[in-house]
C-alpha cells in the first residue's frame, strides 16, 4: 500500500500536471481542516433577534438568557480554529435564587449528535499539548484605558495591554453557581469545532425549571 508522499513522486507513473493537481488537493484538505467555523443566529425564530451583533435573547424560566457569537477578540487568538466559544449573557429577572450550570446547555447538531461545553480547563490543555505557553493574564481590570463592551449593553470592561503568550479561556469563562435575584452573570462557553457536521445547530438552554432553544447556521 502506497502513503500519502507516494501519490506526489513521478516514479509511479503520475505526470507533472497529475502531480501538481494532487498537491494542490492535499494542501486544500490541510488548509480547510484548519479554517475557524463560527455560528450565525437564523433569523427565523423566536425571541429577540440581532443579526448585526449575532445576539438572540430569550426569557427562560424568568431569566433573561443573551446567547452572541463571533465574539471571541481576546487570547489566543487561534482559539476559533479548535473551539467554537459562546457568550452567555444572564439576568435574573425573578426574586429567588437562580442555579447555572454547564450541564444546562446542549448543542445539538444535524445529525443528531449531542455535545456539552468543554471545561475551561481543557481547553487550555488542548493548546498546551500544541506548545502554547501560557502565562498569566490580567489584561482586564478596573481602571483606564480601551474596553470590550459585551452585548452592547454598556456593559464595559476595561482592557489593559495582554502579556504575551496569555490565556483569556479561564478568566472569560462563564461560571456555575447560584444567581441573586436581580443579578447578572456573563462569559464564554466553548464547544469543540469538530462538533459542527451539519449546516445547523442548535443550542438548548435549561433555566429554572424551563428551556428553550436557540438556533444558529454554521458558517465556514
Amino acid at each position: 500500500m502506497r502513503n500519502g508522499s507516494d501519490l506526489l513522486q513521478n516514479n509511479h507513473g503520475i505526470s507533472g500536471v497529475k502531480k501538481k493537481y494532487f498537491l494542490i488537493v492535499f494542501l486544500s484538505f490541510l488548509f480547510a481542516g484548519g479554517c475557524a467555523r463560527g455560528l450565525v443566529p437564523k433569523p427565523d425564530q423566536t425571541g429577540d433577534v440581532d443579526l448585526r451583533s449575532s445576539i438572540v435573547t430569550k426569557k427562560i424560566g424568568g431569566a433573561s438568557v443573551s446567547v452572541q457569537t463571533q465574539e471571541w477578540h481576546f487570547v489566543p487568538s487561534e482559539l476559533d480554529q479548535f473551539y467554537t466559544p459562546v457568550l452567555f449573557l444572564i439576568k435574573n429577572s425573578t426574586e429567588n435564587k437562580i442555579s447555572f450550570s454547564l450541564k444546562s446547555l446542549y448543542l445539538i447538531g444535524d445529525s443528531g449528535n449531542q455535545f456539552q461545553p468543554t471545561p475551561p480547563s481543557e481547553v487550555e490543555k488542548t493548546f498546551i499539548d500544541r506548545g502554547y505557553i501560557f502565562t498569566p493574564s490580567a489584561h482586564i481590570g478596573i481602571g483606564s484605558g480601551g474596553y470590550s463592551s459585551f452585548f452592547g449593553l454598556g456593559l464595559d470592561f476595561p482592557l489593559y495591554p495582554p502579556p504575551p503568550a496569555g490565556s483569556d479561556i479561564s478568566l472569560l469563562a462563564i461560571q456555575e453557581g447560584e444567581i441573586l435575584p436581580g443579578a447578572v452573570i456573563r462569559g464564554f462557553a466553548y464547544f469543540k469545532q469538530t462538533s459542527f457536521a451539519g449546516g445547523e445547530m442548535t443550542l438548548h438552554v435549561e433555566m429554572n425549571q424551563a428551556s428553550d432553544d436557540f438556533y444558529f447556521l454554521v458558517k465556514k
